[in-house]
């Protein structure tokens, strides 16, 4: 209620998350002033194709009742990413902006890489280490 902050909710990558955010959706659509980005993972066991990818965000929608407006592209495979595994992302994000008529806001990248296209980049800084890796990557 308090419009002086910006509030981003992470509510999960299925409809079981969204369903939590569902109980604020009269009141987050009569703002007016929100935004609903779908941020997908193309490296992910239940979006490997770009229509498994939109069928998800479909279940979002139908659960949260607050309609996507953007994408987000954020295939990463954490410390292993590399420009490639970007650059090979964006054939699959122009397909689910195909399939579910919404525009790519960006690409997450982690600083440092260089793909060689993606259209409008959101550089991204790694703070966790998980147990299975040798040494910390960008820990601050």
């Amino acid at each position: 209620d308090d419009k002086s902050y910006t509030v981003l909710l992470d509510v999960g990558g299925d409809d079981a998350g969204a369903a939590a955010l569902g109980q604020f959706s009269a009141i987050i659509k009569s703002a007016g002033d929100y935004r609903h980005f779908y941020v997908f993972n193309a490296r992910r066991p239940l979006t490997q194709t770009p229509q498994q990818a939109v069928d998800i965000l479909r279940e979002i929608e139908r659960a949260s009742r607050i309609p996507a407006d953007a994408l987000v592209n954020n295939t990463n495979l954490a410390i292993e990413t590399d420009a490639d595994v970007i650059g090979d992302s964006a054939a699959y994000a122009r397909a689910v902006s195909s399939i579910s008529g919404l525009p790519l806001a960006f690409t997450c990248v982690r600083e440092g890489l260089e793909p060689p296209c993606c259209g409008e980049i959101l550089p991204v800084q790694i703070f966790v280490n998980a147990p299975w890796n040798e040494s910390p990557q960008n820990i601050e």
